[in-house]
């Protein structure tokens, strides 16, 4: 089993506490006593990752209360996916991207081969025992080098919704006569991009100020001016879920904008 979850916050300050008043909704760690979990997101100038197996002392939930950050991608990886080493755990990174994705079980070796014969100009072409999930970055991330994503110019929105489209058609032609039932999330550029691929993502959109003052506890009252916006391959806690119909980015403004 995989899970899937993308947080964006207006305020990284108060990240722990949405956390806290919301739990579930950013927990990917129901998959098991056995796996990896792992986290991504910006700061200190670079991507950061942190990735540990499941059933340790530290979980999601208490790890983001260390994360400052408005953006984050979580991932979590139930057996037989146990046998991977964190290294070979979600998420990933590759330069200033991190990317996840869910439901990859019915793609095996032929189709990481296949990806690996159309990237010969990384190192990711020569790897051994690479996995479907690190070939599915690595088709987007062929697609966002294509559409200029490593230009030094500041890229329009549009501009990398494109290259994603582009990924995404050149996934479907790699996975070939399988059924593609994945989802995908990608963090870079100051944006959470979701990308349902065959399997269902969710979005919740949560605005403290539209609680009243009789519905506010202390909790919700230290949040009553954030806004957030989480993304998730299911639907889990309190919060009100809509389905995706089309891929959809997130940027630091919170506003979700579907390409």
């Amino acid at each position: 089993m995989q899970r899937l979850t993308g947080v964006v916050v207006s305020d990284a300050t108060l990240l722990a506490s949405f956390a806290k008043l919301h739990p579930d909704a950013v927990d990917v760690s129901d998959v098991g006593a056995r796996g990896t979990w792992g986290l991504g997101f910006h700061g200190n100038g670079e991507m950061l990752v942190k990735k540990a197996p499941l059933g340790g002392a530290s979980g999601p939930a208490s790890v983001l209360a260390t994360v400052p950050a408005r953006q984050l991608l979580l991932a979590a990886d139930g057996a037989p996916a146990a046998r991977r080493t964190l290294e070979d755990s979600q998420p990933f990174r590759y330069r200033d991207w991190l990317c996840a994705s869910s439901g990859t079980a019915g793609l095996g070796a032929d189709f990481v081969a296949r990806v690996q014969a159309t990237t010969t100009s990384s190192s990711f072409a020569a790897k051994r025992g690479a996995t479907p999930e690190e070939a599915i970055m690595m088709v987007f991330i062929d697609a966002l080098y294509r559409g200029h994503a490593r230009d030094t110019r500041k890229l329009s929105l549009a501009t990398l919704h494109e290259a994603l489209v582009e990924g995404s058609a050149r996934l479907r032609e790699h996975v070939g006569q399988t059924r593609l039932a994945a989802a995908v999330l990608l963090l870079g550029h100051d944006h959470l991009f979701a990308i349902p691929l065959g399997r269902p993502l969710l979005a919740a959109r949560f605005s403290g100020e539209s609680r009243g003052r009789a519905e506010r506890n202390s909790a919700s009252r230290r949040l009553a001016h954030l806004r957030a916006v989480v993304l998730s391959d299911r639907q889990a806690g309190d919060l009100k879920w809509e389905l995706l119909d089309a891929p959809a980015s997130v940027g630091v403004d919170c506003e979700l904008v579907a390409f």
